[in-house]
C-alpha cells in the first residue's frame, strides 16, 4: 500500500461524507479514519505525511465537489456528471480484469463520465491502456512518474465525451513531490461543447 492509496481513501471518505451528511470530516475524523485504515493495512505512516495527507485529501475533495456543484443540481438528474477514480494493478492479467470490470460497471452514455487515477500501465500498446482508449477518446498522458525525474505516464484522466476535454498537466510541486511518488494530474473540461470550464 502506497501514500496514494491511503490519499484516495481519505478523498472518497470525505466525498461520502459530504454526500450523505453535508459536511466535511472534521479533523479528528480524519485522524481516526487515518489510524482505520493503516491498521487494517498493517501499514505505517509518519506523523508529518498523516498531516499532508489529510490537508491534501480536504483540498482534493472540495475540489471535485466544486465540478460537480458547478455541472448542476445533483438532484435534478440535469447537468450530472460521474466520477470515477480507479487504481489498477501491478501486473498486466490483473489489470486487464480490473479494466474489464470498470467498462461493465458503467456505460458511456449521455451523462458524461470522468476517469481517472493511476492506471499503472508501462506500455502504450499494453492491453489495459488500449481497451480504455477504445471507450474513452485518447486523452494527452503527461508523465507523472517518478516524481524525482518523470519518464512514464503511469497516471491519466479520461472524460467522455472526450471534447469535454480541454487539456491535461502535470501539478509539480514540493507539497506533491512529498505527499507521493507520482504527481497529480489537473484537468480542464467543458461544461458543454464550446462552454468553458473551471479545473
Amino acid at each position: 500500500m502506497t501514500q496514494t492509496d491511503l490519499l484516495s481513501y481519505l478523498v472518497t471518505s470525505q466525498l461520502a461524507a459530504r454526500m450523505r451528511g453535508g459536511a466535511w470530516l472534521t479533523t479528528s475524523q480524519v485522524v481516526g479514519a487515518l489510524r482505520a485504515w493503516l491498521a487494517c493495512h498493517h501499514a505505517e505512516c509518519g506523523w508529518l505525511d498523516r498531516i499532508r495527507i489529510a490537508n491534501a485529501s480536504a483540498t482534493i475533495a472540495q475540489g471535485i465537489h466544486e465540478i460537480v456543484a458547478a455541472h448542476g443540481d445533483p438532484d435534478s438528474g440535469a447537468g450530472t456528471l460521474r466520477v470515477v477514480v480507479t487504481h489498477l494493478g501491478l501486473s498486466a492479467n490483473e489489470r486487464s480484469a480490473h479494466v474489464q470490470r470498470l467498462l461493465a460497471a458503467f456505460g458511456t452514455g449521455a451523462m458524461p463520465v470522468i476517469l481517472m487515477g493511476g492506471i499503472n500501465a508501462w506500455f502504450v500498446r499494453g492491453r489495459a491502456l488500449q481497451a480504455l482508449v477504445t471507450r474513452f477518446r485518447r486523452a494527452p498522458a503527461p508523465r507523472t512518474f517518478p516524481t524525482l525525474y518523470p519518464v512514464f505516464s503511469l497516471d491519466r484522466i479520461w472524460i467522455h465525451p472526450g471534447e469535454l476535454l480541454v487539456d491535461v498537466n502535470v501539478h509539480r510541486s514540493v507539497r506533491a513531490r512529498h505527499a507521493s511518488d507520482h504527481y497529480p494530474l489537473v484537468a480542464r473540461m467543458r461544461a458543454t461543447p464550446g462552454t468553458p470550464l473551471a479545473r
